[in-house]
């Protein structure tokens, strides 16, 4: 993920995400989704922030931002401003 540039959460409106999951196998999904709630929790506790690595037609991106919500299909940020889950590769 060295190739990944970093965006601000305002700019996530501006892109096109991939249709396909970006993760391979279905444990990796899952985790993917325990990493999302956790994170999510802690946003919404402490207001401590995640970086989400995501996958864009146009190329690995990241930002950093609290996570408000965490639905089967989106991950919402503050302002409405939302990330499909099946794009989003890593998150620290």
């Amino acid at each position: 993920m060295d190739n990944a540039l970093k965006v601000n959460k305002e700019e996530i409106s501006d892109f096109q995400f991939v249709s396909f999951d970006v993760l391979d196998n279905a444990e990796q999904r899952m985790q993917r989704k325990v990493d999302l709630e956790e994170a999510m929790k802690v946003s919404n506790t402490d207001k401590a922030k995640s970086i989400l690595y995501f996958m864009t037609n146009g190329g690995i991106r990241f930002v950093e931002t609290t996570i408000w919500a965490v639905t089967d299909e989106q991950v919402v940020f503050k302002g409405g401003v939302s990330i499909p889950v099946n794009c989003i590769l890593k998150l620290i």
